[in-house]
């Protein structure tokens, strides 16, 4: 079971004990500690919705409402009976929403949405992968056109004329978002710098499976991903790209 199918199944049920998922689980102390989470994280839910007090008055409140809302629209006791469930599954859902906020609140790292992006941006690096040497004479012209494409700009300086470009594209990653694609060579292998704009995750998390390691963060309006081999190091090149890029307003 790769990492995308394991995600997967683990956000369908991490509670899931048959022999396949669970040898998946153990296999490295990443996807062990990322079940817990998510084992963890449904205790919480399931703590706040049975712990959630519901105010005493609350029925005689919405009956109330549901009343008032029938004088509005004349009709016999059925429009009551129609009105009053709809009123009482809006206020249950807003009390349960409530206390999940407050509950999850304090909590840290990348959220539920966070990590779609994450194996979104995994599956789409080993798709392009195959790529990479058709283009090993890329200059930096074709780079600042795509980045502009894309709605931004990369200051051409020295430090940025010396990188050593491999590939660059833009990468249509859904329907309605797409990415400017570049592929710098490292000291282990191939850099990946994807800066995908209008899709600002949450807080800076770390992209990883078994053979890449990298991380995705905020970037103004969008994203930054920088991806290369397990031991590549990466904060020259995330330093580069912070002081030099900006988005067009």
């Amino acid at each position: 079971m790769n990492d995308l199918e394991f995600r997967k199944h683990a956000y369908c049920n991490p509670f899931d004990e048959t022999t396949e998922f669970v040898e998946a689980s153990k296999s490295t102390p990443e996807r062990s500690r990322f079940v817990a989470d998510l084992r963890a994280l449904d205790k919480r839910v399931g703590d706040v919705v049975n712990k959630t007090r519901v105010p005493a008055d609350l029925a005689d409140r919405l009956k109330h409402l549901a009343a008032i809302d029938v004088t509005a629209a004349p009709n016999t006791s059925a429009t009551v009976k129609r009105v009053t469930p709809r009123y009482m599954a809006l206020a249950a859902s807003l009390v349960v929403a409530v206390g999940l906020t407050l509950s999850l609140l304090p909590s840290s790292g990348p959220n539920a949405q966070d990590m779609e992006f994450h194996d979104r941006m995994l599956s789409h690096i080993y798709m392009e992968e195959p790529r990479f040497e058709a283009d090993s004479n890329t200059s930096w012209r074709q780079v600042s056109e795509i980045i502009e494409s894309n709605g931004g700009h990369f200051k051409e300086d020295d430090r940025t004329r010396a990188l050593r470009i491999k590939f660059v594209k833009n990468c249509g990653l859904s329907t309605d978002e797409d990415a400017a694609h570049i592929v710098l060579e490292g000291s282990k292998g191939a850099v990946q710098v994807l800066l995908v704009k209008g899709s600002a995750v949450s807080s800076t998390f770390q992209l990883k499976d078994q053979r890449f390691a990298g991380r995705v963060m905020p970037l103004g309006t969008g994203t930054l991903v920088i991806v290369g081999e397990k031991d590549e190091p990466l904060d020259g090149v995330q330093n580069l790209i912070t002081e030099n890029f900006e988005w067009d307003i």
